[in-house]
């Protein structure tokens, strides 16, 4: 978040000479929690938490700029078999499944048209408790009934990293198995919680049969390959930062993501013209 808040003079510049606009592949986006005029956040959310009106601001964006909004699964499709064609895309992905997700932006989303992937905490499903509402099996059930799709977000969301290796498995499996069991369907994507991983993780993760894991950074994604289908960059919407959450849509950003690559590839020990 310190890199965006003080890079915000430089993405207006750019985004003012309209060199924001020359982005072409496929931008992640990771929101949290999308919440109305009656909802109390709590302060420990409020960084990742955005009022649903700001949201409609950028599906309506994603509209006037002619971005298209797609799947995960065509988003995918798209990055491997290199068929970008010169054109702009977004896919829409919410983490750890938060009740509002499918009272408030779900059907916002229905009505225009687009779909979302929704990385659950298996571990927290029908939870509510003072802080937040998790979706339980009903909701996520009727989400994938009604096209959104659905990947692990951990059991509960630990940082990863801190955990003892059987912990670390337990954490991947348990959460795959619970939720391919409410949905009857293939779970192969994860989302690292807090964006914490290391190539012992990666290991652990491709072992328990993911095929695609997103960490947060900057940029837009051109290509999937071996090398980089466990280090998928999303750029994660912020509380509170309304300006930097349009220009990092615009693609005012971009400019920094090489410091975002640079991160991922020395984590996982690649070379960096393979990150992504």
């Amino acid at each position: 978040m310190g890199l965006l808040k003080h890079s915000l003079r430089v993405a207006k510049l750019l985004n003012r000479f309209g060199i924001t606009q020359s982005w072409k592949g496929v931008r992640f986006l990771c929101y949290h929690n999308i919440f109305e005029d009656t909802d109390v956040i709590p302060n420990s959310l409020k960084p990742y938490s955005i009022h649903k009106n700001e949201f409609c601001e950028h599906l309506y964006l994603f509209k006037r700029l002619g971005i298209n909004v797609i799947s995960m699964d065509k988003a995918l499709n798209i990055l491997k078999q290199n068929e970008i064609n010169n054109e702009r895309h977004v896919c829409i992905t919410f983490d750890d499944g938060y009740m509002n997700n499918f009272i408030v932006a779900w059907p916002i989303l229905k009505k225009l048209g687009f779909g979302a992937h929704f990385f659950i905490c298996s571990g927290f499903m029908g939870n509510n408790s003072n802080a937040s509402t998790y979706m339980g099996v009903n909701e996520i059930k009727s989400l994938v009934a009604e096209g959104g799709t659905i990947g692990s977000h951990s059991q509960n969301h630990p940082i990863l990293t801190s955990q003892k290796y059987e912990d670390v498995v337990t954490q991947v499996t348990t959460s795959k198995k619970m939720l391919e069991d409410i949905i009857k369907e293939d779970i192969d994507s994860f989302a690292y919680p807090n964006s914490q991983y290391n190539k012992t993780i990666i290991d652990i993760i491709r072992s328990a049969g993911y095929r695609y894991c997103f960490i947060i950074g900057l940029g837009c994604v051109k290509k999937i390959s071996a090398y980089n289908q466990y280090i998928i960059p999303r750029n994660v919407i912020h509380g509170g930062r309304k300006a930097v959450n349009t220009l990092m849509i615009r693609g005012g950003y971009d400019w920094a993501c090489f410091y975002s690559k640079a991160q991922a590839a020395y984590k996982k020990n690649i070379s960096l013209s393979d990150s992504y």
